[in-house]
């Protein structure tokens, strides 16, 4: 089956976005390396690839009660975490039938048929005060090509990136945008990719805080410029 009627096969039922039950979104990228399990397991439980594991395992146990996530899936497009999914083999970086990643027109054409731009504007327009964005290039783009003319519309909600530099199309970018800068010296020390690393950060930060009342983590999100103030 061609990967394009995969997504529509894979997205009978879509939309699937809830009703927001925080005001943080965490938006994690879907993995390569999946459980093999037949049938339909959770989305967190689902993915098992290192780059999103450890936040997806605090969602699974706990996080629920701290925040909202989302996984930006190649298969089902933008998905709730604790949305039952089946196991599939395509993602935003390769796919099984390996049409090229590199063509635009196919990637627009990719980005259109998992609804994208439409469902991450609804997000948006959910009324989240902040967004966590722990995605990579690949999945930038793909969210960039179903954004309006403009870039997309914040309403007062911020978006927040650690360490990295591809950005979302906003149209109101210099007030809507938090860069916290990490150490790219001890990631390496670590032996970490960049996104390991993030996912590692992000863990470490929520399992921190996650007794204190949303505001006050926001604040600290929001406030802190790079990863040592993040993790005081």
């Amino acid at each position: 089956m061609a990967y394009l009627d995969k997504i529509k096969e894979l997205r009978e039922g879509s939309p699937f976005l809830k009703e927001r039950r925080s005001d943080i979104l965490y938006i994690t990228a879907c993995t390569g390396q999946k459980r093999k399990d037949d049938g339909e397991i959770e989305a967190c439980k689902r993915y098992i690839g290192q780059s999103s594991k450890k936040m997806l395992d605090f969602y699974a146990k706990e996080g629920c009660q701290i925040l909202d996530m989302y996984v930006m899936s190649a298969g089902y497009g933008l998905i709730p975490a604790d949305k039952p999914i089946r196991e599939y083999n395509v993602t935003f970086s390769k796919n099984e039938q390996n049409e090229s990643w590199m063509n635009a027109p196919f990637r627009r054409e990719m980005a259109e048929k998992l609804s994208l731009g439409d469902d991450f504007k609804k997000l948006l327009q959910n009324g989240y005060k902040l967004i966590i964005l722990r995605l990579g290039g690949n999945y930038i783009d793909a969210l960039n090509y179903g954004a309006p003319k403009g870039g997309y519309d914040t309403i007062g909600v911020k978006i927040c990136y650690l360490g990295n530099d591809n950005k979302i199309k906003l149209s109101d970018k210099e007030n809507s945008t938090i860069k916290i800068n990490v150490d790219k010296d001890n990631r390496t020390k670590n032996g970490r990719s960049n996104y390991n690393y993030q996912d590692m950060i992000w863990y470490e930060f929520f399992d921190k805080n996650k007794n204190f009342p949303t505001n006050e983590i926001i604040n600290k999100i929001t406030n802190a410029t790079k990863v040592e103030e993040l993790l005081k």
